[in-house]
């Protein structure tokens, strides 16, 4: 139960990483236009 509730918290920290590095290329991008 402790291992798979682990699982899931790192599952979303991934995500929210991923999200982060997204919204980050995107500002960069408007900011060049």
């Amino acid at each position: 139960m402790y291992l798979c509730s682990f699982h899931v918290i790192m599952l979303v920290v991934q995500g929210m990483i991923l999200q982060l590095r997204a919204f980050m290329e995107f500002q960069a991008r408007v900011r060049t236009f």
